[in-house]
């Protein structure tokens, strides 16, 4: 599974609990169940390649329940074959496929997550046998179980009557009726039916474990809607304290005068968040990248991207930042604006595949200008709003690139920096090979030090009481060496 920007960063931890979640055993049961289903042999081992462009899924669905897909695709076009996908999503949630099951195109497409494309066919396989019991091919696991509802005649019969119960469970009345225990041998020895010493008839139970030993009588309860019913229905209940809302410091009056006061008319508008949508439900790996890249979002610059686009190109930036750039009409104009001619022709075409389209000759466009890749983003994070924090980066380091390129128009960001490279004579680049830096030459001249009074006392010069002559002598310790120390050039 390939991973975005380089492998590193939250792509690259992302793609490693993929790794460790993905089970290759399933993987081949998979592979097997398909070739069986279609007569259609997988090419090589790459699982990946070989339903890339969704032809075998389709022609798995139309094994399953004939005519569900009308037209397969064979077109080597990525937004032909990305459109097959589609198609199998599709059906899968009319065969009945759990939503949380269903795989992203881009997982497949692009390789991202194969382990819940593997998890997806073997979820289709469990739910064709409940919900498509004319289909007498192989099965792919266990059957799905299905919801049994029981139903009842129209205020028919004892047992209805019995089971309405007034609305309440048997377990909510607790027992009405007499609770029977036969009688027993009953002495006030807790081990009755055998001493203490241990010996006596085997089959004598302790008083402790018979339970009741007597009948059990409660009287019918009763039926009033009271939440205390029975004994303490007559009693008088003490008054309801007053509704309180959530939260323990509820402010007064008065303070609730003044918070009203000091609050504005109208809430601001917030802008556009990061909008990381959770796969499956909003849980799991999911929910924890779609919350990481929601604290990683800037919406100051997501404020600076849409002002540049819209003094470059003139589009009324105001809005849904993402619903705007969605059919990648704008940032088709941006890219010809910043280099005329560079996408020859904009789809205006209200059909996904075709603004898909557009975002990827933008994103081929920005290739061309020397965007960096671990810059760019992929269709499907601004198309499905999946990570729009990437998108933003990207516009960004457009902006950078084509001031690098010599773009007049208005600037965003700082200029890209380019490659200064820098030429030498030929005698100067040998004489230069040849030359020791001099962080590495080492000490090539003389250490000159003056000769001291050579005495055998560790500190000549001073006595030992620490009295000194004053001749400003030095320790033998503090010395260093008292020669000259010759080194060669």
């Amino acid at each position: 599974m390939s991973t975005r920007g380089g492998g590193y960063g939250m792509d690259a931890e992302l793609a490693r609990k993929s790794a460790m979640k993905y089970d290759p055993q399933k993987e081949l049961e998979a592979q097997k169940w398909m070739e069986t289903v279609t007569d259609v042999s997988f090419s090589g081992s790459d699982f990946q390649s070989s339903l890339k462009d969704g032809q075998i899924l389709c022609i798995l669905v139309n094994r399953i329940r004939p005519g569900t897909i009308r037209r397969v695709e064979t077109s080597k076009m990525p937004f032909k074959q990305m459109e097959n996908i589609s198609n199998f999503l599709k059906a899968c949630r009319t065969l009945g496929v759990a939503e949380h099951d269903l795989f992203e195109t881009v997982d497949l497409f692009e390789g991202k997550d194969l382990g819940v494309v593997v998890t997806c066919i073997h979820a289709l396989g469990r739910t064709i046998q409940t919900t498509c019991p004319d289909f007498r091919g192989p099965h792919l696991g266990a059957k799905m179980s299905g919801n049994s509802k029981a139903s009842f005649r129209q205020g028919g019969g004892a047992k209805a009557k019995e089971g309405n119960n007034y609305g309440l469970s048997k377990f909510a009345v607790g027992s009405s009726k007499t609770m029977q225990k036969a009688g027993f041998n009953d002495t006030k020895s807790i081990t009755f039916g055998a001493d203490t010493v241990g010996v006596g008839s085997t089959s004598a139970v302790s008083q402790q474990s018979q339970g009741s030993v007597s009948t059990m009588q409660r009287s019918a309860v009763s039926r009033a809607k009271d939440i205390t019913f029975g004994a303490d229905s007559g009693a008088q209940k003490p008054p309801a304290p007053p509704p309180r809302k959530w939260g323990s410091n509820q402010p007064t009056q008065s303070r609730q005068r003044a918070i009203s006061n000091t609050k504005p008319s109208q809430p601001p508008k917030q802008p556009t968040a990061g909008k990381g949508m959770a796969r499956g439900g909003g849980y799991g790996l999911d929910a924890e990248l779609a919350k990481k890249m929601a604290l990683k979002y800037d919406v100051g610059m997501e404020r600076e991207a849409a002002a540049w686009i819209e003094s470059v190109t003139g589009s009324d930036m105001s809005g849904d930042f993402a619903g705007l750039l969605k059919d990648g009409q704008i940032l088709c104009a941006l890219i010809n604006e910043i280099r005329p001619g560079a996408i020859r022709k904009i789809g205006a075409s209200k059909m996904p595949f075709k603004q898909m389209e557009n975002v990827s000759n933008f994103l081929k466009a920005c290739r061309g200008l020397g965007v960096a890749e671990h810059d760019l983003f992929e269709t499907v994070d601004l198309y499905e709003e999946k990570d729009m924090g990437v998108v933003v980066t990207c516009i960004h380091s457009l902006g950078r690139a084509a001031q690098a390129k010599g773009f007049k128009g208005p600037k965003l960001g700082a200029k890209q920096a380019t490659a200064n490279v820098r030429t030498f004579a030929p005698g100067t680049a040998a004489a230069g090979a040849g030359a020791v830096p001099i962080l590495n030459m080492g000490s090539y001249g003389k250490m000159e030090r003056s000769k001291v009074a050579d005495t055998n006392s560790i500190n000549f010069g001073a006595k030992a009481s620490g009295t000194s002559s004053g001749g400003g002598e030095v320790p033998i310790l503090n010395m260093g060496s008292q020669r000259v120390m010759e080194r060669s050039k």
